[in-house]
């Protein structure tokens, strides 16, 4: 065999190695992983052929750059889903930035053992070149591709056969990539990226069954008894970092995690079963879904996609009755595009980092201590009614930058990452408790319908054993995951009137439930009225679906009792139909940025009728 074969062959066996490490992360146990070996084998060898089409002198360059190229994507693709938990899709690469603003994340998420996947662009390069190549090596290497590539195709075409459209429909990302592997995955991910670049213009009548649609599920048809009753009142919203629902009422090792939400709960319309629904843009998805009503997108960010749309969002509906909005987040104006998309939702004013005195740093940035107190202070100048956004920073991600300020005892959870979040999150609930305490001494709360809300579950899937041992789940529950994805939504009126809502809803939910209480219509939003009579119905945005007591999993297509995840013979299709038809016409408004033809920007406005 010439020299230039064992160098393919071992470039071809270090990424089919590569891609199978990544999937293991994807799928620990549970998907067919027999056809992701046979793809990344035959991916393996199509790339590994590539370079005996160049001319000899360029071969050698080419496999050692295809080791670092590969070697590279699949530590990014490791850190992704560790922090994720998704699979990264191309447009990712738009945002990647990002990561340098949560650097201090990428050492938590790395772990001692992925130096393994870099190591072989160095065994590629010390391999020997040959020196005569072999005058057949082109027609060689085409027949291997042309074996790899067939096998591959067929690979995809059985997927295809049993999951009509979910390629094309990037239906279930992490689902794909387990099964036909991830590396098959990304060049799919890439034709459907090319796909919508070039995607045609919606035709009229698309755009009428959407406005049919939208029409028969108008929330204000369902709005609720208290609907106006907050009219006038100032509306102040707090997304907090990475606040999970089992966090609150908890306590552990004799002390309470969130004593001062627990407080502001007895005083609000609690929902703890409010599930949530973000995408690839985690805290920027949050963000989209709470000011719009519409659900993220299927592939990437809204906040970097598509920040020059209109939309009908929270701000511009409050505008005509006299609202100033105002957000602040002590970050980068620049981070996830917020100085582009701020404007496009409709605020105001935005006040970022450089409008803070940056005084006491925790973690990737500002206190949250210094932030609200600083933010507080903003609050107090404003002209009242006001919409105000307060975007809490110090309980990100790998929460290890609070103990110093506020020590808690996590008992068993110590030096884990539950521990670190349960530490994190005690400080995080001490400075909101100190805010809330402001507001009370200044009479804002008296004035004010204050929302607080978490934005996106904390804990990766490696950390759930942990939570599962504090929390005391039952082992052989099914749904056991899948029900910790929740997170609180606390919403106190004037009066601090207390209810516990225990019925599920989702983040979408929340612009509808608290425009209604302000008097404002939302006609035109994928959400519900929590406080309304319409039925309680969660929309998860892998397509699975909430609704009756049960859930619809769009990945087995099967549905689960969600009290104990015992399986239920209910019929899927119709439940997975109406959750696509969410998804997909959501997805429709804001690529093609169809709100003006749909007349729902120049209607957000209207009062509730």
């Amino acid at each position: 065999m010439p020299l230039e074969f064992l160098t393919a062959t071992v470039v071809a066996f270090s990424l089919a190695w590569k891609l199978d490490a990544v999937n293991a992360i994807i799928s620990p146990g549970g998907f067919p992983l027999v056809e992701a070996k046979a793809a990344h084998a035959s991916l393996a060898a199509f790339l590994a052929m590539l370079p005996f089409l160049l001319p000899p002198r360029w071969r050698k360059a080419a496999w050692v750059a295809l080791a670092l190229g590969t070697s590279g994507l699949a530590l990014v693709d490791t850190l992704y889903l560790r922090y994720f938990d998704a699979v990264p899709p191309v447009r990712a690469l738009l945002y990647g930035f990002q990561a340098l603003g949560v650097r201090h994340s990428l050492g938590a998420l790395a772990h001692p053992e992925d130096v393994k996947l870099l190591l072989d662009p160095l065994v590629v390069a010390v391999l020997p070149a040959g020196r005569r190549p072999w005058r057949w090596a082109p027609a060689v290497a085409l027949g291997v591709m042309l074996v790899a590539g067939l096998r591959l195709l067929g690979l995809l075409a059985a997927f295809e056969a049993h999951h009509p459209r979910a390629l094309a429909a990037a239906w279930n990302p992490r689902y794909i990539a387990a099964t036909v592997g991830l590396g098959t995955y990304h060049l799919v991910d890439l034709a459907n990226t090319a796909r919508s670049l070039a995607e045609r213009p919606v035709s009229a009548e698309e755009v009428g069954a959407i406005a049919t649609w939208l029409d028969r599920h108008d929330p204000d048809a369902a709005r609720g008894a208290l609907a106006g009753t907050a009219r006038g009142a100032n509306l102040i919203v707090i997304q907090v970092e990475a606040l999970q629902q089992f966090a609150l009422g908890l306590t552990v090792a004799g002390h309470r995690v969130t004593p001062a939400l627990d407080a502001l709960a007895r005083e609000s319309a609690y929902f703890p079963n409010l599930y949530a629904q973000t995408g690839d843009g985690n805290t920027a998805d949050a963000e989209f879904l709470t000011n719009t009503a519409l659900y993220p997108l299927d592939h990437g960010a809204a906040f970097v996609c598509y920040p020059r749309n209109d939309y009908a969002s929270l701000a511009r509906r409050l505008a005509p009755a006299g609202y100033r909005s105002v957000v602040m987040h002590a970050n980068a104006p620049a981070f996830w595009n917020r100085y582009l998309m701020y404007p496009a939702l409709g605020f105001t004013d935005f006040a970022s980092a450089d409008a803070f005195q940056q005084d006491e740093r925790v973690g990737p940035g500002l206190s949250d201590r210094s932030f609200l107190r600083q933010g507080l202070a903003r609050l107090e100048a404003v002209p009242q009614p006001f919409h105000a956004t307060l975007i809490t920073l110090s309980s990100h991600h790998p929460y290890d930058d609070t103990a110093h300020f506020l020590p808690f005892d996590a008992g068993n959870a110590r030096g884990h990452m539950l521990g670190r979040y349960l530490q994190a999150i005690h400080y995080t609930d001490a400075q909101l408790g100190t805010f809330i305490a402001g507001l009370r001494r200044d009479g804002l709360l008296e004035r004010s319908v204050v929302v607080v809300y978490g934005d996106h579950p904390a804990l990766g899937r490696e950390d759930f054993p942990d939570l599962a041992a504090l929390l005391r789940l039952p082992a052989g529950d099914r749904l056991a995951w899948v029900k910790q994805q929740k997170v609180p939504l606390l919403i106190r009126m004037p009066g601090g009137r207390g209810s516990v809502r225990p019925a599920p809803g989702g983040q979408v939910d929340i612009l509808p439930t608290v425009a209604h209480l302000l008097g404002v219509s939302v006609r035109g939003t994928f959400g519900r009225d929590l406080l309304g009579t319409a039925p309680a119905r969660v929309v998860l945005r892998d397509g699975s679906l909430i609704e009756d007591g049960t859930y619809f999993d769009a990945t087995e297509r099967r549905s689960y009792k969600l009290a104990d995840g015992q399986p239920v013979n209910t019929p899927v299709r119709e439940a997975l139909a109406l959750a696509g038809e969410h998804l997909t016409y959501s997805n429709a408004i804001v690529k093609h940025d169809l709100l003006h033809r749909l007349a729902l920007v120049s209607a957000a406005a209207r009062p509730v009728p």
